[in-house]
């Protein structure tokens, strides 16, 4: 053989050599490969597995001063490990055959009986003490197990649990396609995070966020199901008082300012989207200085909680009525035929608010002036229609009040 093919064959072993030795490595269990009863390769887990450092302390030795077989099952079989550092730790060992010279040994290390029991006191002092409800199911999801945390925030007991399927907790507030969404993602990913309605022993509906995980064995297949949950009732309703007061006037709780605008946005994305027609009222109250001023604040506030109640009887579900402060109030109409249905609105509520408002301390009257809107002929955005609507109120306001105006039209005496 010539030198130059000498040198490339040396070095296509060599490369195969490195190959094999970055296979091992990255195996996830602990290997030896033996020849003729010694270790010839062993990976960097066999090296740890055997308090060798590095796999090179191990090459030369021979696999009997190594691995102690205990057992004479086929295929996995118990063994003891002869560690470099005179310890000794109990093993399973796989061993194949298939070529005489040749042995690969793949091991699966188990825990020291003593460090094995303290793993397990420890797991169950955890599940005892720990302040997240935890709960372990069967592959056939029927409870196995569940922590005093459990108790607290479910009110059944462990007895009580114990032997049924966690549907018991079941509030009935997510549908089918909610829990099918949930499993898929669970048993495609092996976990699920989330927040769940469920319902406490005594009925009380809470919202809790859960953890589950699935565990499986060796085969892949499942053998248990655990969640671990905690209540969040209180802080999510915290989140939504606050939600609501950013959103909501807080004399009248109707929308404010912040939540018109983005439903007014809303809306003309619709309306532009298919072609429609949206509309804003804006209502200033007549009068409503002199009952302030003749009956004090507190009949003021009643009667501005009260047009708010009246308001609201007058238009439809879709329909948006906001305070955006002092005795202004805008109505927003998603979807209208023409400007006729914003028109036929504003006379009904000039009557509606004509009524005199009863109290304790006495009546108290007011007027309205209403201007009126439209999408897209008035505004192509919700701060421009605004304006329009606001224009015109002032208009019907000049001429008198109690009446309607039109923007970019004559003024309408109603």
């Amino acid at each position: 053989m010539s030198e130059p093919a000498s040198n490339g064959l040396l070095s296509a072993l060599t490369r195969n050599e490195r190959e094999i030795c970055r296979l091992l490595d990255m195996f996830p269990a602990p290997v030896l490969v033996c020849r003729d009863g010694l270790v010839a390769r062993a990976n960097a887990r066999a090296a740890g597995c055997f308090a060798a450092g590095a796999g090179e302390a191990l090459i030369g030795r021979p696999l009997a001063g190594l691995v102690q077989r205990t057992g004479s099952e086929i295929g996995r079989a118990p063994c003891i490990l002869h560690r470099l550092d005179g310890t000794r730790r109990t093993a399973e060992f796989c061993q194949s055959d298939d070529d005489p010279g040749e042995t690969v040994v793949v091991l699966q290390e188990r825990p020291p009986a003593g460090e094995a029991n303290h793993l397990a006191r420890l797991a169950m002092a955890i599940f005892a003490a720990t302040d997240e409800a935890m709960l372990i199911t069967d592959a056939r999801q029927s409870i196995l197990s569940v922590n005093p945390a459990f108790e607290r925030v479910t009110g059944y007991s462990a007895a009580e649990a114990i032997g049924h399927t966690p549907k018991m907790l079941s509030s009935g507030r997510h549908d089918a396609p909610f829990y099918t969404e949930m499993w898929s993602t669970l048993l495609r990913e092996g976990h699920w995070h989330g927040e769940i309605w469920n319902r406490r022993k005594n009925g009380e509906l809470y919202v809790q966020r859960i953890t589950l995980s699935v565990l499986r064995d060796e085969d892949g297949q499942v053998v248990n199901y655990v969640a671990v949950f905690g209540d969040i009732t209180s802080s999510k309703r915290e989140a939504d008082r606050i939600r609501h007061l950013v959103n909501h006037d807080s004399l009248t709780c109707l929308p404010n300012r912040v939540l018109l605008q983005d439903r007014i946005e809303q809306a003309l994305a619709r309306a532009s989207r298919g072609d429609g027609k949206a509309a804003l009222l804006f209502l200033d109250l007549d009068g409503f200085k002199a009952v302030n001023d003749r009956m004090g604040h507190l009949v003021g506030d009643r009667v501005l909680e009260a047009v708010a109640g009246r308001l609201c009887g007058c238009v439809r579900e879709s329909d948006t009525v906001a305070r955006i402060g002092g005795d202004e109030f805008v109505i927003l109409l998603p979807q209208i035929r023409s400007l006729c249905d914003a028109q036929k609105l504003g006379a009904k509520l000039l009557g509606v608010l004509s009524e005199p408002f009863v109290f304790p301390e006495g009546g108290a009257t007011v007027g309205v002036s209403i201007g009126i809107a439209t999408y897209p002929g008035d505004g192509d955005n919700g701060d421009a229609l605004l304006a329009a609507a606001d224009r015109a109120m002032y208009s019907a306001k000049r001429v008198g009040g109690n009446r309607i105006a039109v923007a970019g039209q004559a003024d309408i005496a109603t």
